[in-house]
């Protein structure tokens, strides 16, 4: 085939980049384990994932930050979440210096400049809710959006350590060992993977003993660090807390009363990890609160709602149980909190109770979908007064086209549409009538896991395999009648993960997701495993399936076999194709990275690790555990060589790419994320009858992130395949003869 009839060579190998994600750290929506230093030359570790309003977690005592992994996971969707390994703690410097409440409340200070934010919530558990209060008094609130407060005193005994420690601490430095690990699992009540545990205690024991004991003594006496009364009506407030601290919520009522309690009842010392889901929800639903409370204002604006259920405060002057006397709710400003020294009083049977808001269920989106636009609806209802998500900055990964159609070869012979068809609107990427705004409907990939635990119908998807001509064993699934699709997955993914696909258009569709050679559940074979073996490979099942029109629909490196097809067998038996964010070729050669490379020797040397790492990278959302374990386990199937003859056989590119005739001969739907924005440009002025969706907000398995826009789309897309206009450019039958490209 002349070599003006390919599509242009000179795209940028970096394709690599979307087949190989960089390896994240093993957790949802890409969590990034980064170092700063301080002033005093200390190396701090923070976890970092997700966009919009900042919020800082910081631990307790000898605890690292994955302690919040829960948090990480689920609040990273809607917000920008940080967690910190305070100095001496986790995977931060041990020093034995500044293991205080001031220095420690610095480091978050310096922490807030080097992430260049000016507004954050800061939430603090235990001990590291003395870090939140001792920056309250040393940095004010003026960047602070909000405060939480999680199952801590509100301040520290006005004197010095005692010299005789207690029992326990006596056991601590004769035995660490054991006392550690005792201490770790003494946190919970609710029983949690083994490992969790382990990950923990393997922290704990990082902490020297010396320093472990003087992070202890440094807080005392308190009022070294506590703030006043008056900055603390100065930002909203949340007080999450066990029964143990009942009555310091109730004392905090009362000096401040639009402060949130929420008492977290059967559940240990880390509330958040036994009750995360309620955690998450009352942190969210505080937050959505705080946004009416302007910072630097003792009171809240007038008609705002409470954050707080009304609560009858102890009149001033009344003796409490323990002797102390309440103070007025807007008593003065004290320079320190002394009455929360007054740790031995006993409340009054009246003062256990603490109101408690009710957690309303989540609120679906109000702003429907709309396939016609490129702005993805918001993940939740957006919070008046709070950022909105910045949208993740992305890398250029190809280079522009040198090709540059000529204007004979950008025109596509058009007929007038029919009134039942909407003109596709002019558009540097075209795009078509708006999906008809439906009633939400519940998540596909959530009802796939509801089904497979048996609380949905279950919707027959059969296992089926054939065996090709060079003696292969493929495997697949299937579901549905009616048009079929044919989903192929990307590098070493199997069928399994287009599972929302087969649950939810099956209903509509013939669904076949195919496990390609030497992936998922088919035979492993060291032969063929390049782009126009497996596009044949695509051929024989459909003359195994007796199939004479189908949708192809390839995703990542299975959008390079569905390419491959196009180009070896034509367009003959295609109603349509589809592309998932897939370049549109590639180079002659790859071009490794440095990432790409340390990738590629994690590969040989920590295969399970380096897998594993990659198929998280593969979501912005986190779906459920079980699937991403499935998939994980079905990567490990392929052999090492074989994975990666996967990947080199698909170089030189030009030996599997169609002509752009032979791209103009089908109704093509693209389906990408930003990073192939410049790609859906280029396809749209080839083929401007191309439909293009452009994916904000997802990762590179778009169609997982967000499964019910994507299956939305493309069913509106299929249902405007059906009346493309008969002047399109003759289909090409197998075996194609090719005619140059003006």
């Amino acid at each position: 085939m002349p070599h003006t009839n390919r599509l242009p060579k000179t795209l940028h190998a970096a394709f690599l980049l979307i087949l190989i994600p960089a390896r994240f750290a093993f957790a949802q929506n890409s969590i990034q384990q980064v170092f700063f230093t301080t002033s005093d030359g200390v190396k701090l570790h923070y976890q970092e994932a997700g966009q919009g309003q900042a919020i800082l977690f910081v631990p307790g005592w000898l605890m690292p930050a994955d302690i919040w992994e829960n948090q990480i996971r689920d609040l990273s969707k809607d917000y920008h979440v940080i967690a910190l390994d305070p100095r001496s703690q986790g995977e931060s410097d041990m020093t034995p210096q500044g293991n205080d409440p001031l220095r420690r409340s610095k480091d978050i200070d310096e922490l807030l400049d080097h992430l260049h934010l000016d507004s954050v919530v800061l939430v603090g558990w235990s001990l590291g809710a003395f870090d939140v209060l001792a920056y309250l008094r040393q940095f004010g609130t003026a960047k602070v959006f909000a405060a939480v407060l999680v199952d801590s005193p509100l301040a520290a005994p006005s004197t010095p350590a005692p010299a005789q420690r207690s029992p326990y601490l006596q056991r601590f430095q004769g035995d660490r060992r054991q006392t550690g690990a005792d201490y770790v699992w003494s946190l919970f009540k609710q029983p949690l993977p083994r490992g969790f545990y382990k990950k923990l205690e393997a922290a704990e024991a990082l902490v020297p003993t010396d320093i472990a004991l003087s992070v202890l003594d440094n807080t005392r006496p308190g009022q070294v660090w506590e703030p006043s009364i008056q900055t603390l009506r100065q930002v909203p407030l949340l007080y999450a807390v066990t029964p143990t601290y009942a009555s310091q919520a109730q004392y905090l009522l009362q000096i401040v009363p639009w402060a949130r309690v929420e008492k977290f009842e059967n559940c240990g010392h880390a509330l958040f990890v036994d009750q995360a889901a309620r955690f998450d929800a009352v942190l969210r639903d505080f937050l959505k609160q705080a946004s009416l409370y302007p910072p630097g204002l003792s009171l809240p604006k007038k008609g705002a709602p409470p954050l707080q259920a009304p609560v009858t405060a102890a009149p001033a002057g009344t003796t409490m149980a323990s002797g102390a006397t309440a103070p007025s709710p807007m008593a003065s400003p004290s320079p320190t909190f002394t009455p929360f020294r007054l740790f031995t009083f006993v409340p009054s049977p009246t003062s256990t109770s603490v109101p408690t808001a009710p957690i309303p269920p989540p609120t679906p989106s109000s702003t429907p979908f709309k396939i016609s636009t490129f702005t993805p609806a918001p993940a939740s209802t957006p919070v008046p007064g709070m950022p909105a998500p910045m949208p993740t900055p992305t890398f250029t990964l190809f280079h522009f086209f040198t090709f540059a159609p000529s204007p004979t070869s950008t025109s596509v012979p058009r007929v007038p549409p029919s009134p039942s068809v909407p003109t596709p609107t002019p558009s540097p990427i075209a795009v078509f009538m708006p999906l008809p705004v439906a009633s939400p409907v519940p998540s596909p990939v959530a009802a796939v896991h509801r089904r497979k635990k048996g609380e949905l119908p279950a919707i027959p998807i059969r296992d089926g395999y054939f065996t090709t001509s060079d003696h292969v064993k493929l495997h697949y699934l299937e579901a549905g009648q009616g048009l079929t699709l044919v989903f192929i997955p990307g590098w070493l993914i199997s069928a399994r993960i287009w599972e929302p696909q087969l649950e939810d258009l099956s209903k509509d569709y013939h669904v076949v997701a195919l496990d390609p050679r030497s992936q998922g559940l088919s035979d492993m074979t060291p032969e063929g495993d390049e782009p126009l073996r497996q596009a044949k490979d695509i051929q024989e099942l459909l003359d195994h399936l007796q199939l004479n029109s189908a949708v192809l629909v390839g995703w990542s490196h299975g959008g390079f076999q569905v390419l491959a097809y196009m180009n070896e067998f034509g367009t003959d038996r295609l109603y349509a194709v589809a592309l998932v964010d897939s370049s549109l070729g590639a180079a002659a050669s790859p071009v490794t990275t440095g990432r790409q490379a340390k990738f590629l020797e994690d590969l040989k040397t920590d295969r399970t690790n380096a897998l594993r790492g990659f198929v998280w990278s593969l979501f912005k959302k986190p779906p459920p555990p079980d699937f991403i374990r499935e998939l994980s386990q079905d990567a490990l199937l392929t052999p090492p060589d074989i994975a990666l003859a996967l990947l080199n056989n698909v170089f030189p590119g030009d030996r599997w790419q169609p002509t752009v005739q032979t791209l103009r001969q089908v109704p093509i739907f693209y389906a990408v994320t930003p990073k192939l924005s410049f790609q859906a440009n280029y396809l749209a002025q080839v083929s401007p009858l191309a439909h293009v969706e452009v994916f904000e907000n997802t990762g590179h398995a778009l169609f997982v992130d967000d499964a019910e826009r994507f299956n939305s789309a493309l069913r509106v897309f299929l249902r405007q395949a059906a009346f493309y206009p008969p002047q399109l450019p003759p289909r090409l039958s197998p075996k194609p003869t090719a005619t140059p490209h003006p």
